[in-house]
């Protein structure tokens, strides 16, 4: 894991009801990367907030140190298909 996937867990986690149920995965493709945050549905609402404020924070951030490595940061965020909490 890369230290901006680490940064996204992290603040993630502190956002989620259930921060053992979130996990962030990265794809990479030449100078591309996808950050895939996984949580539980229960959580989706407050990680991507009203009207996506929080979400769009998030990859703001991503974006922005992306800018300074000279890397592309795509954050997307998906349910997990299995959830302890559903």
């Amino acid at each position: 894991m890369t230290h901006i996937a680490g940064l996204i867990l992290q603040v993630v986690t502190c956002l989620a009801e259930y921060p053992a149920d979130v996990k962030v995965s990265e794809v990479s493709y030449g100078k591309h990367r996808i950050l895939i945050v996984r949580c539980c549905a229960s959580d989706m609402g407050r990680l991507v907030g009203r009207h996506g404020r929080v979400a769009k924070a998030i990859r703001v951030i991503a974006f922005q140190i992306g800018i300074r490595l000279g890397v592309r940061y795509r954050v997307e965020f998906e349910e997990a298909k299995i959830s302890a909490h559903q």
